[in-house]
């Protein structure tokens, strides 16, 4: 991967320099699979309830994972949506990466962002592996296989992300109750809610 701009992912190119990921809960292979001309896909939930179905403390949670793990590993978390009414059709958490990040890292770290989700699910919910990522991670376990990804290196992906999740459990907590009651939480605010939960367990 040489050039970031020009290497087909499942990112989705929007800033200059950077690429983007839509992360989510149970989407199916998006519509705009294989890369666009940005070299990206756009991965939105896709589920079978109504889509105007009032968003539970278990989505939110599931999406904040994905932004709070995200900035952990350097990404950016642009935005958490958890409206059903926005142009993905479905909640989502939008990842970007800088430019400057090593190809050989790049891979291992989108697959953790990718399996957060279900695994944050896992911990809210008290379920196994197998059972978060087909119950509320299809989507994501979608993503890791176009990266690859599948068996023991899934498993141990869930595992390490479980990990990690558990580490930043109140920032994760923070950010999906905020996001619960706005419906949107832009970069700032997510990176508002890290460092207020941070500092609230630092006392």
């Amino acid at each position: 991967m040489t050039d970031q701009k020009k290497t087909p992912a499942p990112m989705a190119v929007g800033v200059e320099g950077s690429e983007k990921t839509f992360c989510n809960a149970h989407s199916s292979r998006c519509p705009t699979f294989p890369p666009d001309e940005n070299h990206g896909t756009h991965c939105h939930k896709r589920s079978a309830t109504p889509a105007r179905r009032k968003p539970s403390m278990h989505t939110a949670i599931h999406e904040a994972a994905h932004a709070v793990v995200a900035a952990s590993l350097g990404a950016f978390a642009e935005y958490i949506t958890l409206k059903s009414d926005n142009e993905q059709g479905n909640p989502h958490c939008l990842v970007s990466w800088p430019a400057y990040i090593d190809p050989a890292m790049l891979r291992e770290r989108k697959v953790l962002i990718f399996a957060a989700g279900p695994a944050a699910s896992a911990i809210h919910m008290h379920m196994g592996w197998v059972t978060s990522m087909l119950v509320t991670g299809k989507g994501d376990m979608e993503n890791m296989q176009e990266l690859g990804v599948e068996g023991e290196e899934m498993f141990n992906a869930f595992t390490q992300a479980k990990r990690i999740c558990r580490q930043v459990w109140p920032q994760i907590l923070e950010v999906a109750q905020r996001s619960l009651k706005r419906g949107d939480l832009l970069e700032s605010e997510i990176v508002m809610a890290m460092l207020e939960a941070r500092e609230v367990g630092d006392e």
